[in-house]
């Protein structure tokens, strides 16, 4: 049977009219969207020249970590139309408040990116620095950096030009623990207004400033235990604090503050311990089953400390050890949990 004689089946669609020959140039199907919507894209975006993030013939191109964050980084609210306006043309004016502060810049602030490597041999051996030794040796040599930097551990931001030789590199050594230290550092690049990490580094120092103001951090957000609201039939608190937020928008850089509460619990985990033990008793459980119902209970709890206010999450108990047996710190001394507690 010739192909255009033969009849066409679909699913659920029953049998479609036989084309004659004579009549096949006659019939033209109409034009599938997602073909014409690739071809009229393709046509008009030269390969060279396509933006990331656009889909093309079954192709999709992702943008790279660096791009992505800062899209999502810039929030836009306005059409880019120089002729749109926001304001109404009728009504009576209404004046409103909310809660975005306007951050006003110095045009000339700049702020630069460095990266500090550490090369620590002992004995032609090389030795892994952890991050407090890193920031203690960096606080050292303070003078070198200038009076306000922030350093994550790799990388340091200042808003001082360190280095202005070639290659942009500088070299020091410091001793630590009877240890040389070869400290480089070297310039990465100067950050632009719309550089997502500048906005990170804008984030930290805020949120130094609310520790500053005395605000507790537990969690992400801070805290103010001094204005707790006590609820003791309930024994309950609650801790008033803020959600702090700083993102570009189309209005400029906007520092968002937002109200909260952390409800703490006043119970302690040796009152819940000692309720659980007080149980057993009188259903006459093993140890093995007080043990068990004591984890259950309280291990993956989050906890709150009295002589630092920082949260701890607790892992696991140790139903063998007491207040009077001693660990090792990480200078390798060995001290009682007693004496540690005590020196908190």
């Amino acid at each position: 049977m010739d192909p255009l004689e033969r009849p066409i089946r679909g699913r659920g669609r029953g049998r479609r009219p036989v084309v004659p020959p004579s009549q096949a140039t006659d019939y033209t199907e109409p034009p599938r969207l997602l073909e014409t919507l690739m071809q009229d894209l393709t046509t008009r975006v030269p390969r060279e020249t396509r933006p990331t993030g656009i889909s093309v013939r079954g192709v999709r191109h992702i943008p790279d970590e660096a791009t992505a964050r800062r899209i999502n980084d810039f929030v836009v609210t306005r059409p880019k139309h120089p002729d749109f306006i926001k304001c109404g043309t009728q009504g009576r004016t209404q004046e409103m408040y909310t809660n975005y502060f306007q951050v006003e810049k110095d045009a000339g602030w700049v702020l630069y990116h460095y990266d500090i490597s550490f090369t620590a041999t002992h004995d032609d051996d090389l030795v892994e620095l952890d991050s407090r030794t890193k920031r203690k040796i960096i606080r050292s040599q303070a003078e070198k950096f200038g009076d306000v930097f922030v350093f994550d551990g790799s990388s340091l931001f200042t808003s001082k030009r360190l280095l202005r030789v070639p290659a942009n590199i500088m070299e020091f050594t410091v001793i630590e623990n009877d240890i040389p230290i070869l400290v480089k550092t070297q310039l990465v690049k100067q950050l632009d207004a719309a550089d997502p990490t500048r906005i990170h580094i804008f984030n930290i120092l805020t949120r130094k400033c609310l520790g500053l103001l005395g605000l507790k951090l537990l969690g992400r957000n801070f805290f103010n235990p001094d204005e707790a609201v006590v609820l003791p039939h309930h024994r309950l608190e609650l801790w008033p604090g803020f959600i702090t937020t700083l993102r570009n928008h189309d209005a400029g850089l906007l520092y968002c503050v937002q109200l909260t509460t952390k409800v703490i619990r006043m119970d302690t985990a040796l009152n819940i311990i000692l309720a659980i033990q007080a149980e057993g008793r009188n259903g006459r459980m093993s140890q093995i089953e007080l043990e068990d119902r004591i984890r259950t209970e309280l291990v993956g709890c989050i906890v709150l400390t009295k002589y630092n206010p920082k949260t701890y999450r607790i892992d696991d108990i140790s139903f063998n050890e007491k207040v009077t047996d001693s660990f090792e710190r990480r200078d390798g001394s060995r001290i009682s949990f007693l004496d540690y507690f005590n020196t908190r």
